[in-house]
């Protein structure tokens, strides 16, 4: 957020309050959404674009808003009020081409893009830096930190294995997701 011409928090000054700037997460995953905190904690105006309208709860946990663009020209609405864009969408197989370069012009001057997957928004090898926006993209970022990487999967197939075993002896027919779901009933039985 360094780099953008504008600041993000909305403050009040002597002389009168700061707007709020907005952003634009794409992608209501476990990533999209931390940085939906992170981005609301420091007073942006948060808008999360998936495809997925069961996500309405989760966007509003985190204190965002839901965009389903159906049409380019939605799609471009939302652009058009976005000072900073996080990338954060991605299929196991792929990463869906959800911004193509024709609609990066809609953005307002000094937009901060950070793609944090082999290609969310298409932005051509050829193209010309120009000062509409700034684009950040690491595609190997998880080859980057190894040493975590494996330390994190390694914790959770410990935690999946001494779930799934009793007595030193897998067991498969275990309802190991039951104990995982927090209602009201487990709450009182406690």
């Amino acid at each position: 957020m360094s780099q953008s011409p504008i600041i993000a928090p909305q403050l009040f000054t002597a002389s009168s309050s700061i707007k709020q700037a907005n952003t634009l997460v794409i992608g209501a995953s476990i990533t999209g959404l931390q940085a939906s905190t992170i981005f609301k904690k420091n007073g942006c105006k948060v808008t999360i674009l998936d495809t997925n309208k069961d996500y309405q709860e989760l966007a509003h946990s985190v204190g965002a808003t839901l965009a389903i663009a159906k049409t380019d020209n939605e799609l471009q609405d939302i652009l058009s009020s976005s000072n900073f864009v996080l990338a954060t969408a991605q299929n196991i197989n792929y990463s869906p081409k959800i911004i193509p370069h024709y609609m990066l012009k809609s953005l307002p001057k000094g937009t901060i893009i950070v793609d944090t997957t082999p290609s969310n928004i298409d932005i051509s090898n050829n193209i010309e830096k120009t000062s509409s926006y700034y684009f950040y993209r690491n595609l190997y970022f998880e080859r980057l930190n190894p040493i975590t990487s494996s330390t994190l999967w390694a914790n959770n197939m410990l935690n999946l294995i001494t779930t799934i075993t009793t007595n030193n002896s897998l067991d498969l027919e275990i309802d190991y997701i039951k104990p995982m779901i927090f209602t009201q009933n487990s709450k009182e039985k406690q």
